[in-house]
């Protein structure tokens, strides 16, 4: 999971972490192959920006 976007997260600062997560998606930022498993985002799964990036990193949205 790219570090720019973590701190963001637990703080509460969901658009800042999602400014910083497109960016990673952009720069095709390694990390980014964790984002449908890692734990940090469990709170995120709901917001509705999370399954198409998922998406758009290439990554199955768990649903569809």
């Amino acid at each position: 999971m790219p570090r720019t976007s973590m701190p963001f997260l637990p703080r509460g600062n969901v658009a800042e972490a999602y400014r910083w997560l497109d960016i990673a998606v952009q720069e095709k930022a390694s990390g980014l192959i964790l984002l449908s498993v890692h734990p940090r985002l469990d709170p995120s799964r709901a917001d509705p920006r999370y399954w198409p990036l998922v998406r758009r990193v290439g990554l199955e949205d768990g649903g569809s």
